[in-house]
């Protein structure tokens, strides 16, 4: 995963912050900037120019769900929407709409909504499944001896080379029909073993 170059540290004016800005006991902006990058957000990688960025660590004591942080100034609303970070993790979000903040702006407003933490936990349900990668392919395996599943779903994310996650958004990957001790390869293009982490995984019950 290409590192974003930062463009500039001061792309807005912090007057009445200062980071690290805790928000709600959740979450911890650790800086502001704008970068460069390979944009995720949208899941197109597509290569964009100072796009207004967060790095932002999860300092609550289980995985984030969801959550949606807003900075608002003078002149724009802008948004970040985190997905499935977990505890003490950090991630670079990028506006999600790649969307510029000028050097002049002022932050009137940073605030923190739409917070959503797993039910049950996050788990990669190891009991259940037994998940390998490899160039682009994933093999999921039904280790039970009596259980058959609908469907299973593996979420995933992008890391960069420091370990932080790249990007608020989450991939998925879809086995259908996955019977006990059955083995089944499935085609994931966005997943690479070099920078990607499989987060989570969820399932149905036939």
């Amino acid at each position: 995963m290409p590192e974003p170059d930062v463009s500039s540290e001061d792309c807005l004016q912090l007057k009445n912050y200062k980071l690290p800005l805790e928000l709600d006991g959740i979450l911890s902006i650790e800086s502001i900037y704008s970068s460069d990058c390979s944009f995720p957000e949208d899941g197109s990688f597509e290569n964009k120019e100072d796009v207004l960025t967060l790095e932002i660590r999860n300092i609550g004591t289980e995985m984030l769900k969801l959550a949606r942080v807003f900075i608002v100034t003078d002149k724009n609303e802008y948004l970040f929407e985190i997905t499935s970070l977990p505890e003490d993790s950090v991630m670079l979000v990028f506006e999600k709409n790649g969307s510029r903040a000028s050097a002049d702006e002022e932050v009137q407003n940073i605030r923190l909504e739409n917070t959503v933490f797993f039910e049950n936990g996050a788990s990669l349900q190891k009991d259940l499944f037994e998940i390998s990668e490899f160039n682009k392919v994933m093999n999921v395996r039904n280790i039970t001896k009596d259980r058959d599943f609908s469907t299973v779903y593996v979420y995933f994310k992008k890391r960069n080379a420091d370990g932080k996650y790249f990007g608020g958004i989450t991939f998925r990957a879809k086995v259908s029909s996955l019977k006990a001790g059955e083995l089944k390869q499935i085609s994931v293009p966005d997943f690479s073993t070099d920078d990607s982490e499989v987060v989570f995984v969820e399932y149905v019950q036939i």
